[in-house]
């Protein structure tokens, strides 16, 4: 089921029993699990993973890149930063950012075999 005014771009994969409030931006090529629920207000970035069962909640923001275990909830207005992943429950008003990598000692040019 998918609210009213909703704005939903190309390539998304929306499995079964999935519920969309209102005003939900869907941005491309996210992935939205069974009877997951995306609460009012919300906006989806490109490419995020929301896996089963999972509830967001009204005003969130997921950032690009981020994945959402099953049967988490993420509270009201949480901002989930782009490759973040949320493997519990978000509290409400919270604020989740991925790690961000460190350059390796090595120079590119002596790897091998990546």
């Amino acid at each position: 089921m998918v609210g009213q005014n909703c704005f939903i771009l190309e390539g998304n994969t929306v499995q079964p029993f999935v519920t969309i409030g209102n005003n939900v931006t869907l941005w491309s090529g996210n992935h939205i699990g069974h009877h997951s629920v995306i609460r009012d207000h919300s906006f989806v970035a490109s490419h995020v993973v929301v896996s089963g069962g999972v509830e967001i909640g009204e005003q969130c923001f997921i950032g690009v890149n981020a994945t959402l275990r099953d049967h988490i909830k993420v509270g009201d207005r949480c901002v989930v930063g782009a490759g973040a992943i949320l493997l519990g429950d978000a509290e409400p008003e919270g604020v989740y950012i991925g790690a961000t990598p460190e350059r390796s000692k090595v120079p590119s040019t002596r790897l091998r075999g990546i």
